[in-house]
């Protein structure tokens, strides 16, 4: 009996101090809307995995370059295109931007801008740490 009124104190107290700590109200939760684009589900978000590439006026690698872009940068994906590789029987796929075109190989895609926020600030941080 005696153990069972311990056990129930015990229980208690520790309700009682988890219930404290959690409803501090202090701690606020702040959405920032400023970026209607940020959740949005229709749009696909890339980011630069390299320290420098180059974007192509078209896709494909022989083509002239339009603009330059850095490890880090996060671009909304306005289309796609697979183009024949001149080595060999592949294709490879591009994808098309405000400046221009880049292969696959040098982004990676996710499904919203805040993943690809997120992702860029762990890229860049990693690179500084390397340099």
């Amino acid at each position: 009996m005696k153990l069972l009124k311990l056990l129930l104190i015990c229980a208690g107290l520790c309700l009682v101090m988890l219930s404290s700590v959690s409803c501090s109200k202090n701690n606020k939760i702040v959405f920032d809307d400023s970026d209607s684009t940020a959740l949005e589900l229709d749009n696909e978000w890339a980011v630069v995995t390299f320290r420098y590439v180059s974007f192509r006026v078209k896709p494909g690698f022989e083509e002239d370059i339009a603009s330059q872009g850095r490890i880090g940068d996060i671009l909304l994906v306005k289309g796609k295109k697979y183009v024949p590789n001149l080595y060999d029987s592949s294709d490879t796929l591009w994808y098309k931007f405000d400046k221009g075109w880049l292969n696959e190989n040098n982004v990676t895609l996710y499904s919203n801008k805040l993943k690809a926020k997120s992702a860029a600030k762990k890229l860049i941080n990693l690179n500084e740490e390397k340099e």
